[in-house]
């Protein structure tokens, strides 16, 4: 990403009973593309009824806006009309669209008039295998784009995989017959076993460090979280003092996801599992996950 431009300038809001207001949270991604232009995702969450994720009040009755018409147009606030979108978009996004060409404008409209937005989904597994296939990437663990780490978690899933692949055929790696035994499931559900048993506890941290404890956290962990988060944006592990924030220690070092949400066991709800224990309990579903029918 080249550019993260948030709502700014003029945002639509209606005021609400009692006085109170509502408005729209949307971030413009700006990427780049190979002929030289860019191209413009926007994302922003949609808000329940009751309250939105900024805590402002949603009316029960008030399913209209409870998206962004940014996000899903057509929408009853424009009709349809390109003129009230492209004008839409360019009080709230003027660093953007205030210096764009009127041709590039109509295109951007023409698109999110054309296209439905697609939603982010939170995947969690209990297991990465069934019998000799594997589940790696967003279809075992996903975070919707939370965490920021949906690819990197693949490849590190493709990685491990790899090499639970190679420890269970360093012995038979020369035989004539061994892409035909993994053709036929011979010898490869240990393989997956491994697999799962090394990367499920990966999978379960990542979700936990993007979405935070489970459950109502005491006051004094909320406290103690809070003090624990701004020491670390403040000093950020410099002069010994904590840790990098939470997204640079997942992004830009190589401890193991399981290993940093080990270290915040005093912030989250539930201790994390060690490794033997998850080894545990995944070998215990194992067997009924591969149980021939």
């Amino acid at each position: 990403v080249t550019l993260l431009i948030p709502g700014g300038g003029k945002k639509e809001k209606k005021k609400k009973k009692g006085g109170k207001e509502k408005g729209y949270s949307t971030t413009a991604f700006v990427e780049p593309v190979r002929d030289g232009g860019a191209c413009i995702l926007f994302a922003g969450g949609r808000r329940s009824k009751g309250s939105d994720s900024s805590g402002v009040e949603v009316e029960e009755d008030d399913d209209v806006n409870t998206i962004d018409p940014i996000l899903a147009p057509p929408h009853p606030v424009h009709r349809g009309d390109r003129g009230s979108l492209a004008l839409d978009l360019t009080e709230r996004f003027p660093l953007m669209f205030d210096t764009m060409s009127r041709d590039d404008l109509d295109a951007t409209v023409t698109q999110l008039l054309s296209q439905g937005p697609s939603r982010a989904s939170s995947v969690r597994c209990n297991a990465y295998h069934y019998r000799c296939s594997a589940l790696l990437g967003d279809a075992a663990h996903a975070t919707g784009g939370v965490s920021g780490q949906g690819v990197n978690s693949a490849f590190v899933d493709a990685q491990v995989l790899g090499d639970c692949l190679d420890e269970a055929f360093a012995d038979g790696s020369s035989s004539p017959f061994f892409f035909a035994d993994i053709a036929a499931g011979v010898n490869i559900r240990p393989a997956l076993l491994a697999y799962s048993q090394r990367q499920v506890p990966e999978g379960q941290a990542l979700y936990d460090l993007s979405f935070g404890a489970e459950g109502e956290l005491s006051v004094l962990r909320k406290l103690r979280s809070l003090l624990a988060n701004a020491r670390d944006t403040i000093f950020g592990g410099k002069f010994g003092i904590g840790r990098p924030v939470l997204q640079v220690q997942l992004s830009s070092t190589l401890r193991s996801f399981s290993d940093i949400r080990r270290v915040r066991n005093k912030y989250n709800g539930e201790k994390f599992p060690d490794q033997d224990e998850w080894a545990k309990k995944i070998s215990e579903i194992y067997p009924s996950s591969t149980a021939d029918s």
